[in-house]
């Protein structure tokens, strides 16, 4: 007979001389021992440092090919507001101004990368918390190098708006010159969104069944299941891990991808809520499959994951029917609005709709997974 192996040893004995309360000593104890297992797997250890890496490419090596874009931006200014004046400061950057609201369409052409427009007692409302609402329109025929260095600038540069809660409410928007079509588009926002999916996907729903199904093949599986942990005191520890290291990584994507802008209570609720649904399909997925089946499963169930944040920066109502229907039908599609919310600073109202279908979903991925594992075993 196989021996029990070390970490579960321990394990074991942490859970015989825990006290009150006695369960949760026993399931931290589970967790540290993934988190350990986790951290020391080179599997694990590149789902964790992939969302970081492809973001620390976005934002070191990136910005160094838009360092020759001159940024050419159109401002109608209704009430003599300091921000153009403060656009202006900036290196390589030209303010042209324009007589109406009207003309800023007109003259988003050719070399100019953005047009604003400016509302009167703009400034006052800033000074005043009143959180204006600003529309920033994107020509969609500049270069994308100079549109991502004007974001970029925008966002890090501008005094006003360096606040978590922003001083405005910007929405990016994508225009068409010589057409009338308005859609929202931020090269930040989709790295964000792009990047916490990812992480919510890879770190729990593919690492989880992999963890699984290791434990079953070296023993550690059967030992947990021989002192008093239960079945269900076992998948807690795990999700406690995957759920730990999830909202680690996830704080680092947000610090390399300005996730803090905006209502990040909103942010916050609804990647945790994505997080919690992905380590239940994740667990799911690891109980119901083999190995080999729960690897591929769980790659293209990330895969799917993912999807909707491809079309974050499009409006889904300039999408076909199907591909509307089909996005609406994945469960992280409902991040992705939610995202599209808080990032723009919008109310919990707003975002209300969002996060309680992604409520919806977790609360149902956990009983299927509840009823699956009161009809088998973790063996």
């Amino acid at each position: 007979m196989r021996a029990a192996p070390y970490s579960a040893i321990v394990v074991s004995m942490e859970i015989s001389s825990t006290h009150f309360p006695a369960r949760w000593q026993l399931i931290l104890s589970i967790a540290r021992k993934d988190i350990v297992t986790i951290l020391n797997h080179p599997y694990h250890l590149i789902s964790l440092f992939l969302p970081l890496f492809i973001s620390l490419v976005f934002l070191f090596l990136m910005p160094a090919l838009f360092d020759n874009d001159t940024i050419r931006v159109v401002i109608y200014d209704e009430g003599n507001s300091t921000l153009p004046d403060q656009l202006a400061s900036l290196e390589d950057m030209e303010i042209e101004r324009a007589g109406s609201a009207t003309a800023v369409l007109e003259q988003l052409t050719g070399e100019v990368v953005a047009g604003l427009v400016l509302p009167s007692g703009f400034d006052t409302a800033v000074a005043n918390g009143g959180s204006p609402e600003l529309t920033i329109y994107l020509n969609s025929d500049a270069r994308s190098s100079s549109i991502a260095k004007f974001q970029r600038f925008f966002v890090e540069e501008t005094a006003a708006l360096r606040d978590p809660a922003p001083a405005a409410q910007i929405s990016w928007e994508r225009y068409q010159p010589g057409g009338s079509e308005i859609v929202p588009f931020s090269i930040e926002k989709f790295i964000f969104t792009t990047m916490a999916l990812l992480t919510t996907g890879i770190v729990t729903c593919s690492s989880l069944p992999h963890l699984l199904h290791e434990e079953k093949e070296n023993g550690t599986l059967q030992a947990l299941l021989n002192s008093p942990a239960t079945q269900a005191d076992v998948l807690i520890g795990k999700s406690v891990s995957a759920f730990t290291l999830t909202m680690i990584v996830i704080l680092f994507v947000a610090l390399l991808n300005q996730g803090f802008v905006g209502s990040w209570g909103i942010t916050l609720t609804a990647i945790m809520l994505t997080t919690l649904f992905m380590i239940g399909l994740g667990l799911l997925l690891g109980l119901l499959m083999h190995n080999n089946q729960a690897k591929a499963a769980t790659s293209i169930a990330v895969l799917v994951a993912a999807m909707p944040s491809w079309f974050s920066t499009t409006s889904l109502e300039n999408l076909a029917p199907v591909t509307r229907f089909i996005l609406r039908a994945i469960p992280t599609q409902h991040m992705v609005e939610a995202l599209n919310h808080s990032l723009n600073g919008r109310s919990w109202v707003v975002s209300s709709g969002s996060l309680l279908i992604l409520l919806a979903w977790t609360v149902g991925i956990h009983l299927v997974l509840v009823w699956h594992l009161r009809r088998t075993s973790l063996q």
